[in-house]
C-alpha cells in the first residue's frame, strides 16, 4: 500500500496537495483578491464597488474573539481566534510570532499562509495588508522578515507613538 500522507517538505502546489480537501488550509488565489477580501471586512460586508458581500452583524461575528488566551497546539502558543481569522493576541505576549505588529488595535484580525503570504485588517487604524513572499524559509526566518514589513507598513502609515 502506498504512503499517502504528505511530508512536511512537498510542494504545496502537488496535484495531490492542491486539489485535495484541507480544512485549515488550502485558499488559493491572487494576493490582490486577498487583499480585497479583508477591504470587504473593514467595509462590514460591503465591496468597494458598494456590492454586500456580508451582512455587517456577520462581519461583526466571524471577527469577534470567540477563544482567548487559550494554547493553540498547531501554533504552539496562545492565541486568540475569531470564526477563521487569528485576532492580535498582544494582550497575552507582545511577542507572538503571529502578531500584526505592536501598533495594531486589539481588534485586527487576519491570518497568514504557508510561511509565504497572509493578510490582516486593522479596522481602529483604517488598515488592510496583504503580503507575499518568494519561498518558505522556516518559521523563524519567515516571522523575523514578516516583523521587517511590519515595521515598513506602520513607519510608512505613520502609525508610530508621538
Amino acid at each position: 500500500m502506498q504512503d499517502t500522507t504528505q511530508s512536511p517538505f512537498e510542494p504545496l502546489d502537488a496535484e495531490a496537495i492542491a486539489t485535495s480537501c484541507r480544512p485549515g488550509s488550502g485558499g488559493w488565489g491572487p494576493i490582490r483578491e486577498l487583499g480585497r477580501f479583508y477591504e470587504m471586512l473593514m467595509n462590514r460586508g460591503r465591496m468597494l464597488d458598494k456590492d454586500r458581500i456580508l451582512s455587517p452583524q456577520s462581519v461583526e461575528a466571524i471577527t469577534a474573539r470567540h477563544r482567548s488566551g487559550m494554547f493553540d497546539a498547531t501554533f504552539k502558543t496562545p492565541i486568540d481566534w475569531g470564526l477563521g481569522f487569528l485576532l492580535n493576541s498582544t494582550h497575552v505576549d507582545v511577542n507572538l510570532p503571529y502578531s500584526y505588529g505592536p501598533q495594531a488595535s486589539p481588534r485586527t484580525f487576519g491570518h497568514g499562509g504557508a510561511q509565504s503570504s497572509g493578510g490582516f485588517c486593522d479596522p481602529e487604524n483604517g488598515l488592510v495588508v496583504a503580503y507575499v513572499f518568494n519561498g518558505r524559509p522556516g518559521e523563524a526566518r519567515h516571522h523575523a522578515r514578516r516583523n521587517l514589513l511590519l515595521e515598513a507598513v506602520v513607519a510608512d502609515m505613520m502609525l508610530l507613538p508621538a
